[in-house]
């Protein structure tokens, strides 16, 4: 396998995956058949080059997008195909995984752990690594194009929804300030409420994630 790779099998962000294929079907009259450049890639995902060059551009070599000059392929032409996109997915599950892995994860998004396990069993990995190989190969396994489309995202309200009544709204307000009125002895103590943002890129690891939110929660729960 190439020496370029960061784990013995594939992997990318999910979010690159459906990002590069939106952006490919858009323009691809300007890509296939065409050389896929490094800096092009970095520039739709909005990466650093050489995170790119030793994660994303090998993926695409390894599935089969790419070929070693990083030329699309025809398993690209048909990868950007809504009706044939299922069959390159198990097209590449074929050429590049064992046929014991597919044996002993079957589900990986039902059964995730006997995937991550597998890999770092048999490839030496660690629990980071493994859990990259493992996404990437339940994308795969998935083969769902309706989560290209940021399924599972709150559903935006209905123009035929009626709108909120204010005085029913007033009412409800004036009801719950009345019971903490009540329940304070006459004084309502004001809530401070702090709102937090944390700005997640595409090369961060889960790792620092981790140790992002375990910071703020140490913080949060600290009583001076």
């Amino acid at each position: 396998m190439s020496e370029e790779w960061e784990t013995p099998f594939p992997t990318m962000p999910i979010l690159h995956w459906w990002t590069l294929r939106k952006r490919f079907k858009e323009r691809i009259a300007d890509i296939v058949p065409g050389i896929v450049t490094d800096k092009y890639l970095a520039g739709v995902l909005n990466s650093r080059e050489l995170t790119v060059k030793t994660t994303v551009t090998p993926c695409l070599r390894a599935v089969g997008l790419l070929d070693s000059e990083n030329r699309t392929t025809a398993r690209m032409e048909r990868w950007l195909s809504d009706e044939k996109y299922p069959g390159v997915c198990r097209e590449i599950l074929a050429d590049v995984y064992p046929g014991e892995l597919l044996a002993a994860a079957p589900d990986p998004a039902a059964d995730r752990l006997a995937a991550e396990q597998w890999f770092m069993s048999h490839t030496g990995s660690g629990p980071v690594a493994a859990r990259k190989m493992t996404a990437f190969f339940s994308l795969l396994v998935d083969a769902d194009l309706s989560k290209s489309h940021g399924g599972g995202r709150p559903q935006a309200k209905r123009r035929d929804e009626p709108a909120p009544d204010p005085a029913e709204a007033l009412s409800v307000f004036s009801e719950r300030l009345a019971g903490l009125t009540a329940r304070g002895g006459g004084k309502v103590r004001p809530l401070v409420q702090v709102t937090f943002q944390v700005v997640i890129t595409p090369d961060t690891s889960p790792e620092q994630i981790d140790y992002v939110f375990a910071q703020l929660a140490r913080h949060m729960n600290r009583e001076e």
